[in-house]
């Protein structure tokens, strides 16, 4: 009581908050996209799908990790499935947004992937650690 506040650990109590606050509405966006959509056509045989069941997974984002619940579709006919959420935004077979990557790049250009991390966290509350860092970093190289 009436000494100095701790202005760090407030700014940072105040922006992890609005990260998760961010972080809740783009997963509610998200979900209410796969709702909306209709069932698409399996990519191997053209047939109709049908929503099978629902499965979770969380994508990293500049606001962080984001968990989705997402549908999963299944063609009677010849029995594929997939996620056609993922599929959408580009996302089959990856964890991070290309808004994450782009962070990860830049942190990772000119520092180490530890100091690249720490950097992250401080400047963008993105807890990413070093392993991970290097793997998306990797990824993203193969990709150009």
């Amino acid at each position: 009581v009436g000494g100095v506040p701790d202005l760090d650990a407030i700014e940072t109590s105040i922006r992890e908050r609005a990260l998760d606050l961010g972080a809740k509405a783009y997963a509610d966006l998200l979900e209410a996209r796969d709702a909306a959509d209709p069932p698409p056509p399996c990519p191997s045989c053209g047939r109709r799908t049908e929503r099978h069941s629902r499965a979770a997974k969380t994508f990293q984002t500049r606001l962080g990790p984001v968990r989705v619940e997402r549908t999963y579709f299944r063609c009677r006919n010849c029995g594929s499935g997939f996620h056609q959420l993922d599929r959408t935004l580009g996302l089959e077979g990856k964890t991070a947004t290309p808004g994450a990557e782009s962070l990860y790049a830049d942190a990772a250009g000119s520092d180490s992937y530890e100091e690249a991390g720490r950097k992250l966290k401080n400047l963008a509350g993105v807890d990413v650690p070093a392993p991970t860092l290097q793997r998306h970093v990797a990824g993203i190289g193969e990709e150009m």
